[in-house]
């Protein structure tokens, strides 16, 4: 077997800071104390984007490694629902300068932002809301990206 060359890229936690150039966490920033207290509700608008429309899909995520991105040309929400997934992402300037993501919360990605996602479960279960016209771009890695937990 010929010598791979391995090169590691940490999983990051989600926060506002580490994703902030990729996209927003759809999260209230700074909850009212008094609408808690008084047991009201928060409502945040993330963004408006004219469109002919949305979409609402469920994505399979069966994937365990990817050699390519993808950018689309509206922002993107995606909401994991099932089993733990992996966000990564990264600028179109530097694509092989990837950012991994554990995704345990919604997220909105910018429009342009090259990203994919892996499973870390068997399978796991994203809901993903783009407009309905969107238009996906791939972009080719030219090193494949596989999690791994242990090596020999």
């Amino acid at each position: 077997m010929p010598f791979m060359r391995l090169q590691v890229v940490a999983i990051d936690y989600l926060d506002r800071e580490n994703f902030l150039r990729y996209g927003e966490i759809a999260e209230v920033l700074r909850a009212d104390p008094g609408r808690a207290q008084r047991g009201e509700d928060e409502y945040r608008t993330l963004t408006r984007i004219a469109s002919a429309g949305w979409r609402v899909s469920i994505h399979c995520v069966r994937a365990r490694w990817t050699d390519a991105l993808h950018s689309y040309d509206s922002r993107r929400l995606l909401t994991p629902q099932k089993g733990a997934v992996l966000l990564v992402v990264a600028t179109p300037q530097r694509l092989e300068d990837v950012h991994l993501f554990l995704l345990d919360a919604p997220v909105v990605v910018n429009d342009g932002v090259p990203h994919a996602l892996i499973s870390l479960s068997a399978e796991s279960l994203v809901q993903v809301t783009d407009a309905y016209d969107a238009r996906a771009q791939s972009h080719s890695l030219r090193k494949a990206l596989v999690p791994a937990g242990l090596w020999d």
